[in-house]
């Protein structure tokens, strides 16, 4: 008997594997940005002057022979010592380019990839190589044009419970202050992060972000 589905259920199934795939392909490449800042970042612990990056001997399930870097003067050396955070990061990193698919900064060969350095260090560096005190200040300075010294987080209670409040206090460098609508927070998108280091938001939470001499700290 020939299989016979609803066309209107095949549309939705259709409509949802292109959703998956492109959640899988945006998936993949934000894997491939961590894994390229953090083998570049690795090769010039070993060589402040690698250039390239290269991974050597892949194999059907991804995992590899060597990694070497190479210099501004070509002398290559041996990237050894790297975590198994690291190793399984560049072999999922891996997974995801194929023979011939150039997916700047990498590029793979049959069995081997290279990196290209500076393209790996010269996006932007995010989570999880800058902290989250880091990156809310580094926002809301570019959002308000300022140096700000603290920001103050607060509390708001929702339906359903207490969460940091869309709105925070700035304390800039030229001594003005000011309360700032901050959307960020609303959307949660640093929530786990700051519970966390908080633990669970209550009625009376506030944390507060400064720039000290040392580097940015939060508490």
């Amino acid at each position: 008997m020939t299989t016979t589905l609803d066309p209107t259920l095949i549309q939705r199934i259709d409509s949802h594997r292109r959703r998956l795939r492109q959640e899988i392909d945006e998936r993949n490449a934000e894997l491939r940005s961590v894994a390229a800042r953090t083998l570049a970042m690795a090769a010039q612990s070993v060589d402040s002057t690698a250039e390239v990056v290269t991974v050597h001997g892949i194999d059907s399930w991804f995992a590899f022979a060597a990694i070497t870097c190479t210099g501004t003067a070509g002398q290559t050396a041996t990237v050894t010592g790297l975590p198994v955070e690291v190793l399984s990061l560049v072999t999922g990193a891996l997974s995801s380019l194929r023979s011939g698919h150039d997916a700047a900064p990498w590029q793979r060969t049959d069995d081997t990839v290279r990196l290209n350095v500076a393209q790996a260090l010269d996006q932007a560096a995010g989570f999880p190589f800058r902290s989250v005190q880091e990156r809310i200040l580094a926002v809301l300075e570019e959002q308000t044009g300022k140096t700000i010294r603290t920001i103050t987080i607060t509390t708001e209670e929702y339906d359903n419970g207490y969460f940091p409040a869309s709105s925070v206090e700035v304390d800039c460098t030229d001594g003005d202050s000011d309360e700032v609508y901050f959307d960020a927070l609303e959307d949660g998108e640093y929530l786990d992060e700051l519970t966390e280091i908080q633990g669970q938001f209550g009625h009376h939470t506030t944390l507060t972000i400064r720039r000290t001499a040392t580097g940015i700290t939060i508490d």
